[in-house]
């Protein structure tokens, strides 16, 4: 399987062998290398996001806001005022950015941390690179347990 993306900006090429073929064990890594993979994409659109809201570039697609441009582009309001919400929190949260950058957390982990911070800023200041270290090796519900 391959897949490539082509667009101006991107760079992106992702390489699979038929699973078929694959042992068990390169199998599930396989799986962890893909689910690192998927973070990195989600950190890139995240930022990419931070940054048509901030420069107002969704005015270019003739949308009022950056989250109803996000709508227009297939998201789901849901989807569309969470991804804003972490895309204009995550300047804020080096440590926290830096993880999902490099693929170690998922988008949800990284709205838990976004919630943590949003209920008590001072403190998740503080504290972000402990709790992005606990919650990084934890399942999900322990994650949302934790913070």
């Amino acid at each position: 399987m391959e897949a490539l993306v082509d667009v101006p900006g991107v760079d992106l090429t992702v390489r699979l062998a038929d699973p078929v073929w694959l042992s068990d064990t390169a199998r599930l890594e396989a799986w962890r290398e893909l689910r690192r993979a998927r973070n990195r994409l989600d950190a890139a659109l995240c930022r990419l996001v931070e940054v048509i809201d901030r420069d107002r570039s969704f005015e270019a697609g003739e949308s009022p806001t950056v989250t109803s441009w996000l709508v227009a582009e297939g998201e789901s309001a849901r989807a569309a005022r969470a991804a804003v919400a972490t895309a204009r929190a995550l300047p804020e949260m080096p440590v926290t950015a830096e993880s999902f950058e490099k693929g170690d957390l998922d988008v949800p982990r990284v709205r838990l941390l976004v919630d943590a911070k949003d209920v008590a800023p001072d403190l998740f200041a503080r504290d972000e690179a402990v709790l992005v270290d606990t919650i990084g090796g934890l399942g999900a519900a322990d994650a949302r347990r934790a913070l």
